[in-house]
């Protein structure tokens, strides 16, 4: 199985200084706006990988545990993202503390929440990518992880690349079957 890891803000949508009042005198952002073309490009890279969309956003917080979308944003997102087959097969534990969500500095748990799911996992994941606008700060991560720019969202060098990482397994398997292969015909076995 392949995995994608979908962050969004940044990727599916171009990070602008939308700053608004929550009215207890802090600020937060407030991009909720998801691209056409992102959206597109995202298509392309799952329907052509054959990826599964596990989502390691803040955007996991506004659905409920059974995956199904309870805040508006969430929900226009998911129909969105169904016009184009796509759909979320699962989202990353929470390992974020009070101060991690006050400040919003997930990209300091992030890595640890996609290595925790893939650790959970019974499956056999052949190949993972990572989609995320932020340094996750983690080397094992860091080689999986196509940065986006926060201020232009998923670009078509970056479908590339996420398409080369989760091809890696593959072409391993590949490479290791042609070398088996040249084994057997050197041992005078018969192919």
């Amino acid at each position: 199985m392949k995995i994608l890891f979908l962050d969004i803000d940044g990727v599916l949508n171009r990070q602008t200084p939308d700053i608004v009042s929550s009215g207890n005198g802090e600020t937060e952002r407030q991009d909720e706006k998801i691209e056409e073309e992102k959206l597109r490009l995202l298509s392309r890279l799952v329907h052509k990988t054959g990826a599964a969309l596990i989502l390691h956003s803040g955007w996991r917080f506004r659905f409920d545990k059974d995956g199904s979308p309870v805040h508006p944003a969430a929900k226009r997102l998911c129909d969105r993202m169904k016009e184009y087959g796509l759909a979320f097969s699962g989202f990353t534990p929470d390992l974020s503390d009070e101060s991690i969500r006050k400040t919003r500095r997930f990209s300091l748990v992030k890595a640890k929440e996609i290595l925790l799911w893939l650790q959970e996992q019974r499956a056999d994941v052949e190949s993972w990518a990572v989609l995320d606008d932020l340094d996750l700060n983690d080397g094992r991560v860091r080689s999986h992880q196509v940065k986006t720019d926060g201020r232009i969202g998923l670009t078509e060098e970056d479908v590339k690349r996420a398409e080369r990482i989760l091809r890696r397994t593959e072409e391993k398997r590949v490479g290791r079957f042609a070398s088996d292969r040249k084994e057997e015909k050197q041992a005078g076995a018969d192919p």
